[in-house]
């Protein structure tokens, strides 16, 4: 059985194990985040150039966020914590 993904065009990725109403969805909570963060250089293929890659999993590793960039992360966290799209 292979893993729900769901993919973005801004360099995210959600990789769940509940599914989209599973328990731990992090989209339907307003009040509470909680996720171990990751953070490693890899080498970019072809290139010399190190890169570094982003991901967040939440406590019962049921859903893995995997980001390309810094700046995808934190596009995710101003999402979760945007107030005006939770009063909507």
């Amino acid at each position: 059985m292979g893993l729900p993904l769901h993919y973005s065009t801004s360099g995210h990725v959600l990789v769940t194990m509940a599914g989209d109403n599973g328990p731990m969805n992090p989209l339907r909570s307003r009040a509470y985040h909680s996720y171990l963060l990751r953070v490693r250089r890899i080498q970019d293929q072809g290139r010399s150039a190190e890169t570094w890659r982003f991901s967040l999993e939440s406590p019962d590793g049921q859903e893995r966020h995997i980001f390309a960039t810094l700046d995808a992360l934190t596009a995710f966290l101003a999402f979760l914590t945007d107030e005006e799209r939770w009063d909507r």
